[in-house]
């Protein structure tokens, strides 16, 4: 398990963030791609391990056993198939657009739903991901 995720960011903060990082948010394509798209099946899912919301998989409101954040990575069965970790619930994420995706620790399983954007969060349910562009070096 890791450390907890950042949180109560706003747009401006998530973007400076990743800029000083040497990254950027994600759009809301790439967003999507790494949450749900199975390159093995060729298809989109609604949620990271598939088309059934599954409480035991994401921090979400409905007996997960955490109140708030929890640590990265403490949902292992819910990786997306692209293997990127905590992309439903837990917190809700910047997008390059300035959307949110993949609800927070507050959402049920329609919040969660990997195709959906928005929603309405307090500032401790935001957070962000950076995104790497192809081809960039990382320090």
């Amino acid at each position: 398990m890791g450390t907890q995720p950042v949180n109560g960011v706003g747009f401006a903060a998530a973007e400076a963030y990743c800029r000083w990082r040497g990254v950027r948010l994600p759009s809301d394509t790439e967003w999507n791609l790494a949450a749900r798209f199975d390159p093995l099946m060729g298809h989109s899912h609604l949620y990271p391990w598939g088309d059934v919301f599954d409480a035991s998989l994401a921090n979400t409101a409905g007996g997960d056993g955490f109140a708030g954040l929890a640590p990265v990575g403490s949902f292992p069965g819910g990786v997306s198939p692209v293997g990127a970790h905590d992309m439903a619930g837990n917190v809700a994420e910047w997008t390059a657009a300035g959307g949110l995706r993949g609800g927070s620790w507050a959402s049920g399983g329609e919040g969660a739903r990997s195709d959906l954007a928005g929603g309405t969060y307090s500032a401790a349910e935001i957070g962000l991901r950076c995104a790497v562009s192809a081809g960039a070096v990382q320090q």
